[in-house]
């Protein structure tokens, strides 16, 4: 495979696995009465935990660039998941794909 084979391919899973987060938070938030506010602090809490993860003999500008994407994908997941929960789940997804 070549690495734009390998991009699309991982680039279609991420999509694939928001589109089933964001399908499935109003039915799993919602129902647990779960506010879209403690949906966003969530998110932000694991964004948080994120930036603690260290790879020994990581490049570390490399390493918190890798930290700093992930922890503000999770937290824009999370706060798009909130807003599906404050819409109930009537509002279509950006899935992201």
């Amino acid at each position: 495979m070549t690495m734009a084979s390998d991009l699309a391919e991982l680039r279609a899973e991420v999509s694939a696995l928001r589109a089933l987060v964001l399908t499935m938070a109003p039915m799993v938030f919602g129902q647990e009465g779960i506010s879209a506010e403690n949906v966003e602090a969530l998110g932000a809490a694991f964004a948080n935990q994120i930036q603690g993860i260290n790879i020994e003999g990581a490049d570390p500008d490399v390493l918190q660039r890798m930290r700093d994407l992930k922890a503000g994908a999770v937290a824009d997941l999370f706060s798009d998941a909130a807003d599906q929960v404050r819409a109930g789940g009537d509002e279509e997804p950006d899935f992201g794909g």
